[in-house]
């Protein structure tokens, strides 16, 4: 549910910057902070959107086998923290990739995690699609796996005027036909910026993502041998509601010491 206020851009921008961020802060838990700096005085509208999740993971990481393991990141060899655990968990494998689905408290959120073989996460990601994920969620079997992932914990903030423009959003950046927000026209979208926080560990999950868009006047059996999954190369993770079949939040990992 949204809702609407108005703000004073020219008069007081640092006022409605302020107002803006105190919005998203309070509403991912304090993991966002600054999503917006001062308007311009061109600036007629900042749209705002913010998510958080934090759950606990159905089958908990034991803190006392988390032991110092070895990722092979893109630039080379990094020592991480690395969670261990055999359970049973909904698995995929192919020739391309792994995939495993660790569900949270409740049943209903799982964190899918796609882990390309080696030497093939350009391949796999270039593929991804809803259609390989509902591939992947519809092809589980539950097998007793051996997990190895690494504790992880990031930021990133991403400036999106480029890569939509990329995408073919080009006409969303020039003056458009606004005439549904202002009636007076001569609106374009001048930036998009989007913050994300994730961390991964023993307990669970935490994940929070806001994107803010500012308009400017125009400018088997249990004895049986487990199966692998190894997370100590790049891979891809998803946060994703088996309910809707939704993707909450969706990211990969290169390197976890960033």
């Amino acid at each position: 549910m949204g809702n609407v206020e108005s703000l004073d851009f020219i008069s007081d921008p640092e006022g409605s910057a302020r107002e803006i961020n105190a919005w998203v802060e309070n509403r991912t838990n304090g993991r966002i902070k600054d999503i917006v700096s001062k308007p311009s005085p061109e600036t007629r509208l900042i749209i705002t959107n913010a998510i958080y999740f934090k759950a606990n993971w159905l089958s908990r990481f034991r803190a006392d086998e988390t032991r110092n393991g070895t990722f092979h990141s893109p630039r080379g060899p990094v020592t991480v923290p690395m969670m261990h655990q055999t359970v049973k968990f909904p698995y995929f494998e192919n020739d391309e990739l792994q995939a495993l689905v660790m569900p949270y408290r409740g049943g209903r959120l799982v964190m899918l995690i796609i882990l390309p073989g080696k030497g093939k996460f350009k391949d796999v990601e270039g593929n991804l699609s809803t259609g390989l994920i509902e591939e992947i969620m519809n092809g589980t079997r539950e097998e007793r796996v051996k997990v190895t992932l690494p504790k992880f914990r990031f930021e990133r903030e991403y400036h999106l005027r480029g890569v939509l423009a990329d995408m073919g959003m080009e006409r969303a950046f020039m003056v458009l036909d606004f005439s549904g927000i202002s009636p007076e026209g001569n609106l374009a979208i001048s930036d998009v910026v989007h913050k994300t926080f994730i961390s991964v560990a023993e307990n669970g999950t935490e994940a929070a993502a806001a994107t803010a868009v500012t308009m400017t006047l125009s400018a088997p059996v249990e004895r049986e041998k487990p199966k692998v999954f190894r997370a100590d190369h790049p891979f891809i993770f998803l946060i994703y509601d088996r309910e809707t079949e939704a993707i909450l939040f969706m990211g990969r990992l290169m390197n976890p010491k960033g």
